[in-house]
């Protein structure tokens, strides 16, 4: 294992994503990956101790002789350090990439729409206007059949151009909601890593994602 698996799983994701918005949010993830300590860090933080809400009735108790040491106090809970909080940090930093990209996914999922129906209402409008434009031409009115006509292509033209536009903004749709659905999996398998207690097996799970995440 690399001394930095999360990194190293943040790369892999980063590599096998194909939206340009899912690289653009997953390469600001693996920079803040980068200001976070190295595996083995132990964390300094100190939880205070519970006091009760109520002030417990006190029995007097005979003073210790001066022979008797002292009892030693309890120490403070300290969280656990090391692998399990970077976890912690990178699901946090995964969950909130989902949660961008699950509204990059929406806005884009709008634009595909409008974008496919432009192109429809385009598309219908050119195609009645080149029939009444030819139906004109028949009837040998043909200032008013040749108008419709080119009315008619010039509609095709840009219903095609709107089509390919929705075509562009159908398929980036797919691609964030393919990187968002790996996205996931991965936040789900390191939470599922965490409950294994034996570290060698943990970090076997951990590789086993930035394997399964590197070949997409």
């Amino acid at each position: 294992m690399e001394n930095d698996p999360y990194k190293d799983l943040a790369k892999s994701l980063f590599a096998a994503s194909a939206s340009p918005a899912s690289k653009e949010h997953l390469s600001t993830l693996v920079n803040s990956l980068s200001a976070w300590p190295q595996e083995g860090y132990s964390a300094a933080i100190v939880f205070p101790p519970q006091y009760p809400t109520y002030m417990p009735q006190v029995t007097p108790s005979p003073s210790p002789s001066p022979s008797a040491s002292p009892s030693p106090s309890p120490s403070p809970e300290i969280p656990a350090s090391g692998t399990n909080l970077q976890s912690a940090y990178f699901q946090l930093l995964l969950h909130t990439t989902s949660k961008d990209l699950g509204e990059i996914r929406f806005d884009l999922r709008q634009r595909s729409n409008r974008a496919f129906y432009v192109a429809l209402s385009l598309g219908i409008v050119g195609g009645i206007c080149i029939v009444i434009g030819f139906g004109f031409i028949f009837a040998k009115i043909l200032p008013v059949g040749i108008a419709g006509s080119i009315g008619g292509v010039l509609s095709g033209y840009f219903s095609n151009v709107f089509y390919k536009i929705y075509k562009t903004e159908n398929g980036n749709v797919t691609n964030v909601m393919k990187d968002l659905r790996r996205i996931e999996e991965t936040r789900i398998g390191l939470w599922l890593a965490d409950n294994i207690t034996d570290k060698d097996k943990r970090d076997e799970a951990i590789k086993s994602l930035i394997d399964k995440a590197s070949a997409g």
